[in-house]
């Protein structure tokens, strides 16, 4: 989640601070999303 700028990076025993609003994680998960499809074949 580091190198996708989610979070900060490693900072020995200090937490890791979150670097995106609430809102951006949510369009994140959203876009994410597996989408499903028809496994019925079109004839």
């Amino acid at each position: 989640m580091a190198e996708r700028g989610i979070i900060s990076g490693y900072q020995g025993s200090k937490p890791r601070e979150v670097l995106i609003t609430k809102e951006r994680w949510q369009e994140l998960k959203m876009n994410t999303e597996p989408v499903q499809s028809n496994s019925k074949s079109e004839e």
